[in-house]
């Protein structure tokens, strides 16, 4: 199968498999102690899922197989679905306290901002 890569503001996605596009399904946020986000992943389980961090790149994968009988013979069809999102995320985060959350098809992500860089900068006045 052949991948697609489509850009987006938050990343790179690579997708594979029947159709399936997640790329509009990602959304950034962030506040003075994290950085959110949230990834839509209709059809697929919890188990399905998995995350990788490598250094800042955060590698979300998908794959799940569904088996169905072929009308036109008598043997079983099986079809793919998989999908890679890749993540860039920001230098100043606490790698080890990210977190994630899955529930009804949306994947959260909490990934907290390190300590320094919430601290807001204070002009210094030249005399």
């Amino acid at each position: 199968m052949d991948g697609q890569v489509l850009n987006i503001e938050s990343g790179q996605f690579i997708v594979h498999g029947d159709s399936l596009d997640v790329s509009n399904h990602l959304h950034f946020s962030e506040n003075e102690k994290a950085f959110h986000y949230e990834l839509e992943v209709p059809g697929f389980k919890r188990k399905q899922l998995q995350l990788v961090l490598l250094g800042n790149t955060l590698l979300i994968e998908g794959n799940k197989k569904e088996k169905k009988q072929a009308a036109e013979s008598n043997g079983k069809e099986c079809n793919e679905f998989c999908f890679k999102t890749i993540l860039d995320l920001p230098p100043e985060i606490e790698t080890k306290h990210i977190k994630a959350f899955y529930k009804k098809h949306l994947l959260k992500l909490e990934v907290p901002k390190l300590r320094h860089s919430m601290v807001k900068p204070l002009r210094i006045a030249i005399k």
